[in-house]
């Protein structure tokens, strides 16, 4: 497929599943306004806002390392590596969902 079809199939399901697996960070508070999580408080990991830090973007330049027209094939794998090693330098925070809507909206 294109790269939109490749990233419109990663970025909400694949890639957003793997961030939260693969980054299980121990914190117990929200960032910013440092709420405690609770079985009420969810705390969801957020991407640095930035541009080209978020996922949309990371996920586009895995794409690209390995995309060479819309017929030749991929590995997911393989870009889904390359997703993960972009974060190297990314920070991801831990926010509550007030501070999350608020964050996104910068």
């Amino acid at each position: 497929g294109t790269i939109s079809e490749i990233l419109e199939h990663l970025k909400e399901g694949p890639a957003k599943n793997l961030v939260n697996s693969f980054f299980r960070l121990k914190i117990d508070c929200c960032d910013v306004c440092k709420i405690k999580k609770s079985p009420q408080i969810q705390l969801d990991r957020a991407h640095c806002n930035k541009k080209n830090c978020d996922r949309t973007a990371l996920l586009q330049k895995a794409i690209a390392e390995y995309y060479i027209d819309d017929i030749s094939p991929i590995k997911i794998k393989l870009i889904l590596i390359k997703f993960l090693e972009l974060h190297k330098d990314i920070p991801l925070f831990m926010l509550c969902k007030k501070c999350h809507t608020e964050y996104d909206r910068k």
